[in-house]
């Protein structure tokens, strides 16, 4: 769900304890990174919500961190790494 949010152009809130997530997400980078909490949660959707500028640029950022990662380049990785 990461990668396709962050092809859309949308910033991704997480937690801390997301794993595999915050390997993309970077916190007030490309999305907003919480302890997981609701009042957290909530709070980094009314923060982006409010902030139109933010909330694009995030989702700018978190675009060029998946732009390699197509269908293509994934099957040419896994048909490199058969041989």
């Amino acid at each position: 769900i990461t990668i396709e949010a962050f092809q859309s152009g949308k910033p991704v809130i997480t937690s801390d304890q997301s794993g595999g997530t915050l390997e993309f997400v970077e916190n007030d980078v490309s999305g907003i990174v919480t302890d997981g909490s609701v009042d957290q949660i909530s709070e980094s959707i009314n923060r982006l919500w409010a902030d139109p500028t933010a909330r694009k640029k995030m989702g700018k950022e978190g675009r060029k961190k998946v732009e390699n990662i197509t269908w293509d380049h994934t099957i040419e990785r896994l048909l490199s790494t058969t041989k």
